[in-house]
């Protein structure tokens, strides 16, 4: 009888990119905040503190409120705000009836 033949299988494949314990979207965010406040507040002692305090004092936030929340919620957060849509789970249909919403089909608005 043959062996089979075995390979090592890698846990946690499907884990985000962490800095630091911080996503790298979220990261990257503070720092283009950090980047734009730049360009505004060059020197002096409100620089140091609009590009300084302003990212950390973000970042922070993002850590208490992202606590227990899933890998992703920022970005999900963004593109829920974003797009517009009209979500409803018990609206009467006559109140739908005269609302117009573009129909897609094979991605062509009609």
């Amino acid at each position: 009888m043959q062996e089979l033949e075995t390979s090592v299988v890698h846990r946690h494949l499907d884990t985000k990119l962490k800095i630091a314990g911080i996503e790298a979207l979220d990261l990257l965010v503070a720092l283009t905040i950090s980047a734009f406040m730049g360009f505004f507040f060059e020197g002096g002692i409100l620089g140091i503190i609009f590009i300084l305090c302003v990212p950390l004092l973000f970042l922070s936030t993002l850590v208490l409120v992202k606590r227990n929340k899933p890998e992703g919620f920022l970005k999900d957060f963004i593109r829920f705000t974003m797009l517009r849509g009209f979500y409803s789970a018990s609206s009467p249909l006559s109140k739908l009836e005269n609302r117009r919403m573009p129909v897609t089909f094979g991605g062509e608005i009609e």
